[in-house]
């Protein structure tokens, strides 16, 4: 808040009048000027702040991040053991579990990222004081981080009913066929939708500073679509037809001839 107070005394020429605006206005700049300075310092620090604080998150994410690769590589060959189980049990009925090929693990240990700083920048006007192309990019990053963390939770939850059969009995070989059947679809459903979710942390190890990490067929143990496309691509006179019911819908589209499709997509991952 400026304040401007008046004259003490009376201006009695239009000199003493003019000095006397002339210094009104020297002050008014004078002042302006300094809560600028003041203001400016303050927006400096405020981005500072701000930017350790999201690094310093983003350095705990990357951590974060590649935990949670490792735990989905992990959790592949988790699904593909205990699919194996169930199928023998389900061609051996009343194996007991000493006779079983294995033991069956059941393991939930995704670390969802970390988003106060994030969260705290939104609610601030730090965000509006930081370069356009910095925020898009940290944009970019924490909504790659969130669809990642929100494409689990559908797995969090299969998973825990798959297991459910914990709550009757620690015996899956005392579980009647139609639970063991049961168990192999739930599983099939697990395997399918914890490979969609490597397809999401493969795009986060695209991000700048995230990566290396494995590429996206490596992250996919047991699961066989890659050698299924590259049989494929060994047998190009066998995919004549659905290349043409491919190269149709382009045209319907409007889109080029050369426009990559799911499958080529799927074989440069």
């Amino acid at each position: 808040m400026l304040d401007v107070h008046p004259p003490h005394e009376a201006i009695q020429t239009r000199k003493g009048f003019v000095l006397h605006i002339a210094t009104i206005t020297i002050g008014l700049l004078i002042a302006i000027g300094l809560e600028q300075t003041v203001e400016y310092f303050h927006h400096r620090s405020v981005v500072r702040e701000t930017r350790e604080a999201l690094k310093e998150e983003k350095q705990e994410n990357i951590r974060r991040f590649h935990e949670n690769v490792a735990t989905h590589v992990m959790m592949m060959g988790y699904l593909h053991n205990n699919m194996r189980i169930f199928e023998y049990l389900r061609e051996h009925p009343g194996t007991p579990q000493e006779k079983l090929p294995g033991v069956l693990y059941w393991a939930i240990g995704t670390q969802e990222p970390t988003e106060a700083a994030w969260s705290t920048a939104q609610q601030t006007n730090s965000l509006s004081l930081m370069p356009r192309a910095e925020v898009n990019a940290l944009t970019e990053m924490y909504a790659k981080l969130d669809y990642s963390w929100h494409v689990y939770q559908p797995i969090f939850n299969a998973l825990a009913r798959s297991a459910d059969y914990f709550t009757r009995t620690a015996d899956a070989s005392s579980l009647a066929p139609a639970e063991i059947n049961a168990e192999i679809d739930q599983l099939k459903g697990i395997q399918a939708m914890e490979a969609v979710y490597g397809d999401t942390l493969s795009w986060v190890g695209r991000l700048p500073d995230f990566g290396p990490v494995p590429d996206y067929w490596q992250m996919l143990p047991f699961y066989h679509m890659h050698e299924y496309y590259q049989w494929v691509t060994a047998h190009p006179e066998i995919a004549v037809q659905s290349d043409a019911d491919l190269d149709a819908a382009k045209a319907h589209a409007g889109l080029p001839a050369d426009t990559p499709d799911l499958r080529s997509r799927l074989l440069h991952k």
